[in-house]
């Protein structure tokens, strides 16, 4: 949701820049996925999600105040080539 709609505001804010209206054609399949999804999203939809990334930062602050640092492996495996991870599909 909220990257949806950052991402739909980017693409717009783009297509100012340029004066034109930036198009599927523009943008691989996922970016459009974003902005398309993005167009059916209430404000209610917006301010849930701002909710929830909240209440999850304000755990993850009880977390960091209990402890100094945490140690942990960035990755559980090694990571992805780079080409592997497709976006010219539109399932995000």
């Amino acid at each position: 949701m909220l990257v949806a709609s950052n991402v739909a505001r980017s693409i717009s804010a783009i297509g100012a820049q340029r004066d034109q209206i930036v198009t599927e054609d523009d943008v691989d399949n996922v970016t459009w996925r974003a902005v398309s999804d993005a167009a059916s999203m209430t404000a209610q939809d917006y301010a849930e999600a701002l909710y929830q990334i909240h209440a999850q930062s304000r755990r993850m602050a009880e977390l960091h105040s209990r402890y100094d640092v945490i140690l942990s492996p960035p990755l559980a495996t090694p990571p992805p080539e780079l080409g592997v991870q497709r976006t010219d599909t539109d399932d995000v």
